[in-house]
């Protein structure tokens, strides 16, 4: 990292959760080291705690960088009518942050795309590449390993390897590590703590992988289903314990045109994912099905929500009612038809 002072009226709040957050506060702090000669404060947020981040940022923030963060609650937007489109910037790719990017548009610099094709990488890339920045090379690969993660392209291993070692050591430990030598993004200079954490990991996510295949359970809208929207689509639920990434990418490579859900046993909470055809046949998302939770919300392709005591308690099978009842009432939306 710069040997430059941190900087507190330069403030970066990033998503503390997966890869994405942490590739962001990196590209925002070499750019702001390069355009502002100083080296910003970075805190990670999770969703449960955005609003108190974004209060300790505000004690001393005079330009504040918002990166990779799913906002819904309006009322943040109201601490920042101080700011403007000089000190305020926000980056972000959550189709269920729109509301909040129109409430802030006319005093921030905003680089959204809710289209599913972009991560929050990728958008605060484009917004730099034009910049003088160290470690230039390194930085778009770095971009390039976080949207093969986030968008389930999986063409650059690095973005599984990262998001393990975020997953072991945390968004701040990863972010200095990778700070401190931008050569250290690719898996031949990972170092032993880096190597040791993928392989922990891997033993993790073969363990996730068998518990979620023993615990599936799935329901199948047949060809000649009277949902035509809706035919041909599995609909797949399972335990795990972590690794939901790599467990749901799992299913959606056996199983074609598939909708799955995930209990997560480890932190307590649900699970989304989908494919690209599923969402060009239904209309809809993943999020879809999220949002009807309190507290839920994310990407066409990939969501999250809060896991409640019922479906804890009552496994796969709730889950899979949960989901199918979203799916039958978005059908009928669509078709005009009878929910199932």
């Amino acid at each position: 990292m710069s040997k430059t002072l941190t900087n507190e009226r330069h403030v970066c709040v990033s998503h503390a959760a997966d890869l994405d957050g942490v590739a962001s506060a990196i590209l925002l702090t070499h750019y702001i080291q390069a355009k502002f000669k100083t080296t910003p404060k970075v805190l990670f947020a999770n969703y449960d705690d955005v609003g108190d981040v974004l209060d300790e940022a505000l004690k001393t923030a005079t330009h504040l960088w918002i990166s990779d963060l799913s906002i819904r609650n309006l009322d943040l937007a109201s601490k920042l009518a101080h700011f403007n489109s000089e000190t305020l910037y926000f980056f972000d790719h959550h189709a269920d942050t729109t509301q909040f990017v129109e409430e802030i548009q006319n005093i921030a610099t905003v680089c959204f795309d809710s289209s599913g094709n972009f991560c929050a990488a990728d958008l605060i890339w484009g917004y730099i590449s034009s910049e003088n920045l160290q470690s230039k090379e390194a930085l778009e690969y770095l971009t390039q390993a976080t949207r093969s993660r986030d968008l389930w392209i999986n063409n650059v291993p690095e973005g599984a390897s990262l998001s393990a070692a975020i997953a072991m050591l945390g968004p701040e430990k990863v972010y200095q590590h990778l700070m401190e030598g931008m050569h250290r993004v690719r898996r031949d200079n990972f170092s032993d703590l880096m190597e040791f954490c993928v392989h922990v990991a891997e033993d993790r996510i073969n363990n996730a992988k068998n518990l979620a295949q023993a615990s599936m359970i799935k329901y199948f809208y047949t060809p000649d289903s009277p949902k035509s929207c809706a035919a041909g689509l599995s609909v797949v639920t399972a335990f795990t314990t972590g690794c939901q990434s790599e467990v749901g990418n799992m299913f959606l490579t056996e199983i074609p045109r598939a909708m799955v859900g995930l209990i997560n046993l480890e932190t307590l909470t649900l699970s989304f994912r989908t494919t690209k055809d599923v969402i060009g046949q239904l209309g809809f998302g993943v999020n879809s099905i999220a949002q009807t939770i309190d507290g839920g919300g994310g990407h066409l392709y990939a969501a999250g929500a809060p896991l409640s005591k019922e479906i804890l308690m009552q496994g796969p099978r709730a889950l899979l009612e949960l989901m199918l009842t979203v799916v039958d009432s978005m059908a009928f939306e669509k078709e005009g038809i009878k929910a199932r």
